[in-house]
């Protein structure tokens, strides 16, 4: 009986332990999730018809337009061409899966990063500190420290890397 007492007391002492475990693996399997689904933007710039219809909720007339309209220079001029075929959310919800691609993390000069809008001299000398970039979560946690998460993913959705 001893026996089984100790085993079942050590068995409720490790699933107590266990406990506060679970809710830290859940958040950082959430997190990588996020990161994942982040470093997996797609460049409309240079995406073939197939990879813009992978993106989630892109059907055959949002491609279409997609293609038309490139090259996209600007977030005003992607939101002024796809406004008119989806909703204000729908828009908000493709822009997350997006990139325009204005300029390459890893390869662009501080003259090519400045022409972004919102990098100035400072963040185009930050980014070019950091490189390389090999995910947007790494972006975001060395652009987070001078920028705000809405600056941030701003950016996100004008450059590539």
């Amino acid at each position: 009986m001893k026996k089984f007492l100790t085993v079942t007391l050590t068995l409720a002492v490790a699933l107590v332990g266990l406990s506060g475990v679970a809710p830290k693996f859940a958040a950082r399997a959430q997190t990588t999730t996020q990161a994942t689904q982040t470093a997996t933007r797609v460049n409309v710039n240079t995406a073939t018809e197939q990879e813009l219809a992978a993106i989630p909720g892109v059907g055959p007339k949002i491609v279409k337009e997609l293609l038309d309209y490139r090259p996209y220079t600007s977030k005003e001029q992607f939101e002024t061409e796809l406004g008119k075929y989806l909703s204000a959310d729908e828009l908000a919800a493709l822009e997350q899966n997006i990139t325009l691609g204005l300029a390459d993390l890893n390869t662009a000069t501080k003259e090519e990063l400045m022409a972004v809008p919102g990098i100035g001299d400072k963040i185009a000398s930050e980014i070019a500190d950091y490189r390389p970039y090999t995910s947007w979560a790494q972006f975001e946690a060395e652009l987070g420290k001078y920028l705000s998460p809405d600056e941030v993913q701003a950016l996100e959705f004008l450059v590539t890397f």
